[in-house]
């Protein structure tokens, strides 16, 4: 899953639109560049299972209540806190190669399709394992594609 959240940078007060993959652990912590001031910016990403949702904190960033605008101004930042990121990614606007999928398959070649597999895999036994109770399906099974 990808968030798109509008933040400011707090040494800047310059508007920033942070795209953050979303891995499995329920607390994120994350680093990166304010691409407008150079400051580095610490945030951490919590996600709360029931109900579903996510929140942000973080001392050098605040997130803003309103969506990221369509302005090709607004500089962008890609964190994954599963994948590395390319820098060649950062500042850039998804369709004008900020994705950081994209700009990895290249540099792992075929271990890219492996390394997906198995995230995909992690992520389908962690929601198995997570459905409300009497709902769940074996997880041998699931495993090993027997359901």
């Amino acid at each position: 899953m990808l968030n798109r959240s509008l933040i400011t940078c707090k040494s800047c007060n310059q508007y920033i639109v942070l795209r953050v993959g979303v891995g499995l652990n329920d607390e994120q912590r994350f680093v990166f560049q304010c691409p407008n001031c150079a400051c580095i910016l610490r945030g951490c990403l919590r996600l709360h299972y029931q109900p579903s949702s996510l929140s942000y904190e973080s001392e050098d960033f605040m997130r803003l209540d309103e969506d990221p605008p369509d302005d090709a101004s607004i500089k962008g930042v890609t964190v994954y806190t599963d994948l590395p990121v390319h820098r060649s990614c950062q500042g850039k606007a998804l369709g004008n190669g900020g994705s950081a999928f994209l700009a990895l398959q290249p540099l792992m070649g075929d271990g890219f399709i492996e390394f997906n597999q198995r995230k995909d895999l992690a992520q389908h036994i962690r929601a198995e394992l997570f459905r409300p109770f009497g709902e769940s399906r074996l997880l041998l099974g699931v495993a090993t594609g027997l359901t």
